[in-house]
């Protein structure tokens, strides 16, 4: 990766040492429903459990359709999280299951959820993890838009109004390439060009340098 590309920053430019190519990354100020950017999974659920206003919420499924029933089993213990997930693990035959609290941009932003495993899926190792830090990512508000731009480059014949002289002359112009918004859950500038597939070409971070 190239050196000017590994501190990352919210919002940035970036252009290939050959002039062809240029990448804008800009921040997305605005709040975020977890479904909007997650979507409705099959395989696993997240239900809010408590926030910094006290416990329930009128839609406590945050993301899937808690197919397990695990909202009404919270309801039986009165929201007692640890009681409920036993109950999941020995009666309903959840065995992907805990409870976190999710961070938002400020110490005040927070959410305890549980997250789980549906009894019927068979998810990879780590893969709850992974939910649970693009969840972090989503909570902190850490969403971009990335477009793509290449450089397009020849002649037009330009004619001297004075002398009726007729030239050509050279010009260059970006063309947008493709883009996409709603990105969230870069570590630095150079895993956007590395992980979107939006860069056409083979190029790679390590051809990338940060421009104004």
């Amino acid at each position: 990766m190239a050196k000017a590309l590994q501190n990352f920053m919210s919002s940035f430019k970036a252009e290939s040492t050959d002039g062809q190519v240029r990448v804008v990354c800009d921040y997305e100020d605005g709040s975020y429903d977890f479904e909007d950017m997650l979507g409705e999974p099959e395989h696993y659920s997240v239900i809010k459990l408590r926030n910094p206003y006290g416990y329930g919420d009128r839609n406590p499924v945050a993301v899937g359709t808690d197919a397990d029933g695990l909202v009404d089993v919270l309801g039986e213990f009165d929201d007692d999280g640890t009681l409920a997930i036993r109950f999941m693990r020995a009666f309903k035959g959840v065995k992907n299951i805990h409870k976190t609290t999710l961070r938002g941009s400020s110490q005040g932003d927070w959410l305890d959820v549980i997250i789980y495993e549906h009894s019927d899926a068979n998810l990879a190792d780590g893969a709850l993890a992974e939910v649970e830090k693009e969840l972090n990512e989503v909570m902190s508000g850490e969403v971009y838009t990335v477009n793509v731009y290449t450089k397009n480059t020849g002649t037009v014949l330009a004619t001297n109004k004075v002398t009726g002289e007729t030239i050509n002359r050279p010009y260059e112009e970006w063309e947008h390439l493709d883009g996409r918004g709603w990105y969230f859950g870069f570590d630095n500038p150079g895993s956007v060009i590395d992980e979107t597939d939006l860069v056409p070409g083979g190029y790679t971070s390590d051809d990338f340098e940060l421009v104004d």
